[in-house]
């Protein structure tokens, strides 16, 4: 018989709200500490918004002594998403636009911030920046949608 081959991080029983399982194991490609490809962003809610902190180090350089683009978009999905979720509902990510400002650093201290803008039936709007942790300077922007399930 083939070995049974795991189709998700995630716990098999879900919470009898529905809502995400929880990854009891750290997994999570962004956000997880035991994941070795992770860059393991420390996520919390901050009043209205959610907080992201990370320091991407060499394994996310793109050009010498810069995050690559799509390590810095795959952050804000993760805390656009996350913020959506201020609305009480939650969803995939329907559309995420990055505006790119100025070089993210490798090796520098960055805090991602994101803020739940609006909702338009199932659509959850949301925007985010990345800024540097030293100078507070912004590196990116980005808007985003999430859809919800209901």
């Amino acid at each position: 018989e083939p070995p049974t081959i795991a189709v998700s991080r995630y716990l098999e029983t879900a919470p009898a709200d529905g809502e995400p399982r929880v990854n009891q194991r750290s997994t999570h490609p962004l956000v997880g500490r035991s994941n070795p490809v992770s860059p393991a962003i420390e996520v919390r809610v901050e009043a209205d918004r959610i907080v992201g902190e990370v320091t991407f180090d060499t394994r996310f350089e793109g050009h010498i002594g810069w995050v690559h683009g799509g390590f810095v978009a795959a952050g804000f999905d993760i805390i656009a998403v996350l913020a959506c979720r201020l609305s009480g509902r939650a969803g995939p990510t329907g559309t995420l636009s990055v505006r790119y400002l100025a070089p993210t650093p490798v090796g520098v201290p960055l805090r991602y911030e994101g803020r739940l803008t609006g909702t338009e039936g199932r659509k959850l709007f949301a925007s985010a920046q990345l800024v540097r942790c030293d100078d507070g300077q912004p590196t990116a922007s980005a808007e985003a949608i999430a859809v919800s399930r209901s």
